[in-house]
């Protein structure tokens, strides 16, 4: 991943070789947990989150009634 100011984009693409295998170059990726992407934005992270967490609203809204 090359990682690019916010305002700027990328204009050429980097090749990046190991051990004869060129490396594919990705936009975003998960780092510890994290999703970063290109510009260091919160925006992939919270795109990715977002259905895990209204699941998880939705559970909590379904048994307030029964859980104290």
């Amino acid at each position: 991943m090359e990682i690019v100011p916010k305002n700027k984009s990328i204009e050429s693409s980097l090749l990046l070789r190991v051990e004869g295998r060129s490396m594919e170059c990705v936009e975003s990726t998960k780092f510890l947990g994290l999703y970063i992407d290109q510009k260091l934005t919160w925006n992939t992270h919270i795109e990715k989150i977002l259905p895990r967490l209204s699941s998880c609203s939705f559970l909590i809204l379904s048994i307030r009634d029964t859980v104290s």
